[in-house]
């Protein structure tokens, strides 16, 4: 079958098929291999879809940041602020320790593979989040919080038909709470911070969304504990959830939103809630 070109192409060049004026049908790279005479070689052992060939379709060069959607390796970084409250209780006791936890700057980064014939693909990210606690109730003051930080890593399975991305894999956090339990039994205790670490087994789904010409990613998980410690001796147990929502300003750039909820028992019944708002940034 042969294609006429309006452009030059050369040797490594990358293309894509779609039906003229339509979506895509190949889900991956067309790569041109060799150009003789006036004849281009084509492979085409990446894509996804082997209908390639019919009445009406059109082949595209694809060319500057348009090739981030074929790259093999992805690499981004975020920026965040967010607001958090946090509310301590302990059973069967009225002492109820409650505060704001805002993060006026969370920075991180994203690394992401994916195979060239592959639907599976693999991401992992780390965050550092600087905190600011105030009105800390029943306390008598304020306490610094130290700097949180998490990492994951999941697996993703792309179902392209209908742009849904099932995925799991592990969360690890380190995070801040107060010395509630001694707050209930000694009226003339300090407030201090206790140090917590958590893992989580992690499950969740994402479903890609096109609202005019923006690509909004939605994204909703739940989390469960599997291993923790803490400085109060009893670590926390418990749940997270998650929901996530970005839009594709460019190529590169993004806008993203995100609220989390942990509910974990361990010395206290701890509840955290968090709403932020950021940009991504993709180099890769």
């Amino acid at each position: 079958t042969l294609f006429r070109s309006k452009v030059k192409l050369q040797e490594g060049d990358l293309l894509s098929i779609r039906k003229k004026g339509g979506k895509e049908v190949c889900w991956g790279n067309i790569v041109v291999t060799s150009i003789k005479k006036k004849r281009v070689i084509l492979d085409i052992s990446q894509c996804s879809s082997r209908k390639l060939v019919k009445k009406g379709m059109e082949l595209l060069l694809v060319k500057g940041d348009d090739k981030l959607a074929y790259n093999n390796f992805s690499l981004s970084t975020f920026f965040t602020i967010s607001q958090g409250t946090l509310k301590e209780t302990i059973s069967g006791s009225s002492t109820e320790v409650s505060s704001t936890q805002n993060s006026p700057a969370t920075i991180g980064a994203m690394f992401g593979y994916r195979g060239s014939k592959s639907l599976t693909s693999f991401s992992s990210s780390f965050y550092l989040s600087h905190l600011t606690s105030n009105n800390v109730s029943n306390s008598g003051g304020d306490a610094s919080v130290p700097m949180e930080y998490g990492v994951n890593a999941y697996v993703q399975r792309t179902i392209p038909k209908i742009k849904l991305f099932p995925y799991f894999g592990v969360d690890y956090e380190k995070f801040s709470t107060y010395n509630t339990e001694e707050l209930a039994t000694d009226a003339n205790a300090e407030l201090s911070i206790r140090n917590n670490n958590i893992g989580f087994a992690t499950l969740g789904i994402g479903k890609l969304f096109q609202v005019d010409n923006n690509k909004i990613l939605a994204k909703i998980s739940y989390s469960r504990g599997i291993f923790s410690s803490s400085d109060n001796g009893t670590p926390f147990k418990g749940s997270k959830f998650i929901i996530y929502l970005n839009d594709q300003i460019t190529k590169r750039l993004i806008i993203h939103f995100l609220y989390k909820v942990h509910l974990l028992e361990g010395s206290t019944n701890l509840t955290v809630q968090r709403a932020g708002v950021g940009f991504g940034y993709r180099f890769l």
